[in-house]
């Protein structure tokens, strides 16, 4: 066993190594999210480098705990207290799943996982990193509005097939996370919840502005 293991070693996904990371706070925190969210509950990834299709998964646990570290930055609790951390990231999945198209149904069994990740790219990294970055921004901006002012993401066109997304979270039609495509994704839903920019998020969209 010792040989297999250090003669052979195999390089574990992201996935893999968040699920079994007992000692770091953010995947702790995660795990917490996962079993009090109904949104999350079996239908988490864990273990494979994305969902499969056709899997009922719809979210990877390290999309989710990148999320997560977007959503608390600067804004842990003083102690670390993973439950009152928690709160705070499942208020924001309850804000998605009642006002994104579909996800209510889904926890209602009335669509599939499938069927929402073929038609609307907020399942992926990219549209989550985003999307809790923004409402970060808002908790510290409007602490005590910010689930009315973030619950506007409802009214978006999250469908892949909207050409906003287009030079933003994709090139050529395929989603991607190079560049400055997550600043120009979050730049989007803003714009579209009436949030200000920061300087280098104006300046990165006056640059696509010019293309």
């Amino acid at each position: 066993m010792f040989s297999d293991l250090n003669g052979h070693p195999v390089r574990t996904n992201q996935n893999i190594n968040t699920t079994f990371d007992s000692r770091s706070y953010l995947p702790a925190v995660t795990k917490r999210v996962i079993d009090s969210a109904k949104l999350l509950r079996e239908r988490v990834e864990h273990f494979g480098s994305s969902c499969a299709i056709g899997s009922p998964k719809i979210f990877t646990v390290s999309a989710l705990a990148k999320a997560h570290g977007l959503l608390l930055r600067d804004l842990y609790s003083e102690d670390h207290n993973e439950i009152k951390d928690a709160e705070l990231c499942i208020q924001f999945w309850d804000v998605l799943r009642y006002n994104l198209p579909e996800l209510n149904k889904l926890v209602e069994g009335e669509t599939t996982s499938r069927l929402i990740k073929e038609a609307y790219f907020y399942p992926y990294s990219i549209a989550l990193q985003a999307m809790a970055t923004t409402a970060n921004y808002a908790i510290k901006n409007s602490a005590g509005s910010w689930e009315s002012i973030f619950s506007k993401v409802g009214s978006m066109n999250w469908r892949r097939s909207n050409p906003e997304w287009e030079g933003r979270a994709m090139s050529a039609g395929r989603l991607t996370t190079s560049g400055n495509h997550p600043i120009l994704t979050r730049n989007l839903i803003k714009k579209h919840l009436d949030l200000d920019l920061t300087d280098e998020e104006k300046l990165i969209e006056h640059e696509f502005g010019r293309r």
